[in-house]
């Protein structure tokens, strides 16, 4: 079904499994109990370890998470920094309630670019409701003013139940007035910790209505909106969703590494394939070949023409409601036929030259390689392309593509186009 990667393209590092919010939708599967402590003994030797294994598989792209990762951000600075100094494009998850401006500093000296901010409503009471501290709302929004004015890329998250559904556009609209433009509704999922939230999730129909309000505050108050799930391909009933669908991308081209250096397809899930430290990064991956495979499609999506890429929506929700990855997705409706996929074909260039981006990293696989700008710009290509734009080369032209494809003029124009898309052309 998917090919298997020499390894992930873009990881996700819990740096500590502790957090000062506690919030009652939380995914983290060890918030069953309270952490002991905020990093593990010997942290510096785990983390060491799992640069090394970073690097030495060459991931393109971490995501530093948690828990919080403020809470312990001075201690892991120096290994995040390592990752920086080796061109790997560097992200955060934070609620932002912990940022002064001496952490301010140190987050961007480290190299992170953006951050994910939780922000759980725009009011304060419901909000100190979900994360169950008083006064959270008020710190969070005075880091995102700091992280915003020290220039650091913001984009926000509201995880939506039934506690603060009717609070999307009270939400969108503190996002718009602190300035951010980007703005993502993702429906609360069951907790795999079992923590008594299923009967605050969102069902089907009040699903759809979070995503009909998400679209009309976004148009509305001009915000570029997103979820964050890999919903199922017919839970938004036959119309593609105005931010496009997400597909599970876990096991696939991401993983998330524990604070302990457990490695898992995803940070929502409990199954742990081996750990970095003790096996390295690569036997854990390999051993992901279920979440990859398609063995997990449900009968139900049998006759769905999506069901390759949407497979069935998201796997971890299906075990927690149903007891089995191979279950569909709560959210799944089959009586909605699914919308095809959109496929925004790029404007086929004008000019015959072409600068290869300063920015460009690549990486061999079996199949050619991977050539990657961004988390969201990255392409898989053949051994052609991969020659083609190797050893460092500057500029190339319509014919040079040509000539490495064996197509035509107007065939090596699309190809540009598309890589022109993804930014390994400019």
């Amino acid at each position: 079904m998917y090919k298997t990667l020499s390894a992930p393209v873009m990881v996700q590092w819990e740096a500590t499994r502790s957090c000062n919010h506690n919030c009652i939708h939380c995914y983290n599967y060890w918030r069953k109990e309270a952490p002991s402590q905020r990093l593990v003994d010997g942290y510096e030797a785990v983390c060491q370890t799992i640069v090394d294994e970073l690097l030495k598989h060459r991931v393109f792209s971490v995501t530093i998470t948690g828990g919080e990762p403020l809470l312990v951000i001075e201690q892991v600075a120096p290994f995040i920094k390592m990752l920086a100094d080796n061109n790997v494009h560097l992200t955060m998850n934070s609620n932002l309630a912990l940022l002064d401006q001496t952490k301010m500093e140190l987050v961007r000296t480290i190299g992170i670019r953006s951050v994910l901010v939780s922000v759980p409503s725009g009011n304060s009471e419901t909000c100190d409701r979900i994360t169950g501290v008083k006064g959270s709302l008020d710190r969070t929004v005075r880091g995102i003013r700091l992280a915003k004015d020290s220039g650091m890329r913001l984009f926000t998250n509201m995880v939506v139940s039934r506690i603060n559904q009717h609070q999307v556009r009270e939400t969108a609209e503190l996002i718009a007035s602190l300035g951010l433009d980007h703005f993502a509704a993702t429906r609360a999922a069951d907790p795999s910790s079992n923590r008594g939230f299923a009967p605050w999730q969102l069902d089907l129909v009040e699903f759809r209505q979070m995503q009909t309000e998400l679209e009309k505050v976004g148009e509305e108050l001009g915000l570029r909106i997103n979820s964050l799930e890999a919903n199922p391909v017919c839970s938004y009933g036959g119309v593609e969703p105005a931010q496009g669908y997400k597909f599970c991308s876990a096991g696939k081209t991401t993983c998330t590494i524990g604070f302990d250096g457990a490695v898992r397809p995803c940070n929502r899930t409990d199954m742990v394939y081996g750990n970095a430290v003790e096996d390295g990064l690569i036997k854990p991956w390999l051993e992901m070949e279920d979440w990859r495979s398609g063995v997990w499609i449900p009968e139900e999506c049998s006759d769905c023409k999506l069901k390759i890429v949407c497979g069935g929506g998201c796997k971890v929700d299906a075990i927690t409601a149903h007891g089995s990855p191979k279950a569909v997705d709560p959210l799944c409706d089959p009586s909605a036929k699914s919308a095809p996929l959109k496929h925004d074909r790029p404007e086929l260039p004008q000019k015959d030259e072409f600068e290869v981006n300063p920015r460009l990293q690549s990486r061999p696989e079996a199949f050619g390689s991977i050539l990657f700008t961004t988390p969201k710009t990255w392409v898989p290509v053949g051994p052609e392309l991969t020659d083609l734009l190797k050893n460092g080369k500057e500029v190339v032209t319509i014919e040079q593509i040509g000539h490495a494809l064996g197509v035509s003029l107007i065939e090596a124009r699309q190809t540009a186009g598309v890589l022109i898309q993804k930014q390994v052309l400019l």
